[in-house]
């Protein structure tokens, strides 16, 4: 009897360190407006007006704003502006996309 509780103690303290890693992954974070302004260097009014034009990703839960870091690096990624190799690159694969396709067209 007494190593069946052991086991069963163990079992439960094996729960307990899983569930408090659950949603603990550093993109899943939950931020709130003064961390989102340190995070993007701006002031917490401008936070609240990027939420208001809805071009900050966030949550709303009553009158609480949250904010999931993975969104925000997503958000923050997508404004990547390309260098000049970057436009180089991308012209030359078009230009050479296109001129295989017109010699397609040809045979």
């Amino acid at each position: 009897m007494q190593k069946a509780f052991v086991r069963l103690c163990q079992q439960v303290d094996r729960i307990e360190l899983q569930l408090s890693k659950v949603g603990q992954s550093p993109g899943n974070d939950v931020m709130h407006v003064e961390e989102v302004a340190s995070m993007l260097g701006y002031s917490k009014q401008t936070i609240y007006t990027k939420v208001m034009r809805r071009e900050l990703p966030h949550k709303k839960k009553g009158r609480r704003l949250y904010f999931l870091r993975n969104e925000l690096l997503s958000y923050i990624n997508n404004g990547h502006r390309k260098t000049v190799d970057e436009i180089k690159l991308t012209a030359q694969l078009d230009l050479t996309k296109n001129k295989n396709s017109k010699n397609a067209r040809r045979t």
